[in-house]
């Protein structure tokens, strides 16, 4: 088959073969005399081995590179190739999480009551993650953090992350109240405001408090900050 049959069957461009070509990692099985490009349906074989390393991560240099090693060291690059996907895989599942996380915040949010806030039976598992003391106010950062769609923060101001899952090590249940909080994103005294509203609601909750926000460019107005509370009633 001709070059641009085979790119289209390789889902690439043609220029992107003639780049393959002139660097030696794919070549043509034959080139005509007057300069036509032929290639095997074996080919694509090649091409999806190239497309599978290339997702894993490996650059076009280190794939020629591994392809002239031995038995061996092919296997070991099959192997390390998988180990790759697998953390994408894992990467690519926690970025879906979180993105679910901020539509169910934002279902929420449209649609809550009139009052601003709601009491409901709630229980989730959870891990906390200390955080290192630091003069600076800590920045939550799914890219840096992790899959951390919450905080944690106790009436005394201090903050942990938190996780909420399925088979996390503490678990929390019974009656919570749940409100929404617009604050301004300038040094605000979130304590004090979670605790103004908790009397507002006449609510005697836990001082353990979660904590999730909502990311800047999906708020409206970039001055403010969204949050959701979710507080457990006292025992």
């Amino acid at each position: 088959m001709n070059t641009g049959e085979f790119a289209r069957l390789c889902g690439v461009e043609k220029r992107t073969l003639f780049h393959y070509d002139e660097i030696g990692r794919l070549q043509p099985a034959a080139v005509k005399e007057n300069g036509y490009r032929i290639y095997h349906p074996e080919q694509l074989y090649d091409m999806d081995m190239i497309k599978i390393f290339q997702a894993s991560g490996y650059t076009l240099a280190q794939i020629k590179a591994l392809l002239q090693t031995d038995r061996d060291g092919r296997s070991a690059c099959l192997r390390e190739a998988e180990t790759r996907l697998d953390a994408q895989i894992q990467a690519l599942s926690n970025m879906k999480t979180y993105l679910r996380s901020k539509q169910t915040f934002l279902d929420e949010y449209q649609s809550r009551p009139p009052e601003g806030g709601c009491r409901r039976p709630c229980a989730f598992s959870y891990r906390l993650r200390e955080l290192e003391p630091s003069p600076q106010p800590h920045v939550f950062n799914f890219l840096s953090d992790g899959l951390y769609t919450s905080f944690v923060m106790k009436r005394d101001g201090s903050v942990r992350l938190c996780q909420i899952t399925e088979d996390g090590p503490c678990r929390k249940e019974g009656t919570a109240l749940v409100f929404f909080l617009e604050i301004s994103v300038v040094e605000p005294n979130l304590p004090q405001l979670i605790q103004d509203k908790l009397q507002q609601f006449d609510f005697d909750g836990e001082d353990l408090w979660f904590v999730e926000d909502l990311q800047h460019f999906l708020v409206p107005d970039p001055s403010t900050a969204l949050l959701k509370i979710t507080v457990f009633s006292a025992r």
